[in-house]
């Protein structure tokens, strides 16, 4: 019988290890690939477009502990990696098209959007998006624009002028799950005619602030929006028109393949 040396056994058993671990990482990478590729969550009722959407918040070299913050760099990685898996960039006009138009989307679209409107969307990630011939969209509160650390009407133009697409965040950027009837109304209502009004454009759709809501949300959001984004997923409620879910993007997330790791299990 053939018996190996202990030296030799141990050299093969490592080299063994090697392999299965190597495997091992291509195995986990191709299952998070697919993960990409297999996007949206699968519970989109009949009308809802087959879309991966995202939630970013802000684009900026400074504050690096900011779990919300998403440094340039690395916002520029993750377009060019979604473009690497043969995704396609779609935008809320994109999105209008489908609902009111039936006009098809294409392959693997990913829907990139902002919320709160921080002025270092405009600074940082407007020019990359430009530079990279990316599409995407930006949710605004409406009362917070020309605020501290907040975009201008003067930026949004210039970025509507771009071809990029703004919707609204609210008025005020508060829990809307507990408010009257009366301020949802003010909120979607007015949000929406400021926008139109500053901007000159058409505000068809939302971003719940805070990423949440509920049945009486959603019921008062469909007077004034065509469809209505949450920012989180949520498996176990089919998605309609007013709750499409939207992966978070957080600091931690260098490989966009984590961005959806984070709940595959869930």
């Amino acid at each position: 019988m053939f018996v190996l040396s202990t030296k030799k056994r141990n050299i093969l058993v490592c080299l063994l290890l090697v392999v299965l671990a190597a495997v091992g990482g291509v195995l986990a990478t191709d299952y998070f690939d697919d993960r990409i590729r297999s996007l949206p969550i699968g519970n989109e009722t009949k009308e809802v477009p087959h879309i991966t959407a995202l939630c970013y918040h802000e684009v900026t070299p400074a504050r690096p502990k900011d779990i919300f913050n998403v440094p340039p760099d690395q916002f520029r990685s993750h377009i060019r990696q979604f473009r690497e898996q043969g995704c396609n960039f779609i935008d809320l006009q994109d999105i209008e098209e489908y609902v009111k138009h039936n006009k098809p989307l294409p392959e693997k679209p990913v829907l990139i959007a902002f919320d709160d409107g921080y002025k270092d969307n405009y600074t940082y990630a407007f020019p990359i998006l430009k530079e990279e011939h990316a599409k995407a969209s930006f949710f605004v509160v409406s009362h917070s624009i020309g605020a501290e650390n907040r975009m201008t009407v003067s930026d949004l133009k210039e970025m509507v002028a771009a071809g990029f697409k703004i919707g609204s965040h609210t008025v005020n950027h508060e829990p809307l799950t507990s408010m009257s009837d009366k301020q949802l109304d003010y909120e979607f209502k007015t949000s929406r005619d400021e926008l139109q009004k500053l901007l000159g454009i058409k505000v068809y759709c939302i971003a719940y602030p805070c990423g949440f809501a509920n049945d009486e949300v959603m019921k008062e959001a469909k007077k004034y929006y065509d469809f209505a984004f949450i920012a989180s997923i949520d498996p176990h409620h089919p998605q309609t028109l007013f709750n499409i879910n939207r992966y978070g993007v957080f600091k931690w997330n260098t490989r966009v393949a984590s961005i959806f790791r984070q709940t595959a299990f869930k």
